[in-house]
């Protein structure tokens, strides 16, 4: 004669192990994702409108460009000192976002060098505006998307970098200059 209560007994501990086994299934597949997502993320195309911390984390201020033809125009910019950040922000500045991002890289004096910019995985095409000692606009430069890299000359201090065309509807081009009295400290 079979006991139903030790049947029914043993068939709930069963039941009761499988959904143990169940919930652990579950949750190690969920901590897998999560790890999965964590390890792939970085690796994931950014969107269009992404803009790099290396560039958020730059002081922003608004500083002045004159152009005897249209007169003051005034633009908020990402100001640095530091080429690793600008590197930093051309790989990383998704082509939405350089519609309003406009980078000005300040080398604290007048270079006697070139200076070459890694523009290999710039996503938009970008203008590179080289300013001497007076803040004069000496040369405006093109960098194409898949272009490898863009040299500026020497005797430069300043080099604006902005979307190409932005330039244009400013009214910057050889010649404006940048008001050094609208630059911080």
């Amino acid at each position: 004669m079979i006991d139903l209560a030790k049947a029914d007994e043993s068939d709930k501990n069963m039941w009761l192990r499988r959904g143990k086994l169940s919930l652990y299934a579950i949750v190690a597949a969920g901590v897998g994702f999560l790890v999965g997502l964590y390890i792939v993320a970085p690796m994931m195309p950014k969107t269009a409108a992404y803009v790099p911390d290396a560039v958020k984390k730059m002081e922003t201020d608004v500083v002045g460009f004159t152009n005897p033809e249209n007169g003051e125009v005034l633009l908020p910019v990402k100001l640095t000192e530091d080429s690793e950040e600008v590197d930093k922000g051309l790989k990383n500045v998704g082509s939405k976002a350089w519609e309003n991002t406009y980078l000005l890289f300040d080398q604290g004096d007048v270079t006697t060098w070139g200076e070459d910019f890694d523009v290999s995985k710039i996503k938009a095409s970008l203008s590179f505006a080289a300013m001497n000692g007076e803040g004069e606009v000496v040369g405006i430069k093109e960098a194409k998307v898949g272009d490898e890299e863009i040299e500026i000359e020497s005797d430069h201090r300043w080099v604006l970098i902005m979307e190409t065309g932005a330039m244009n509807e400013f009214g910057i081009k050889a010649g404006s200059k940048l008001m050094t009295n609208t630059l911080p400290g």
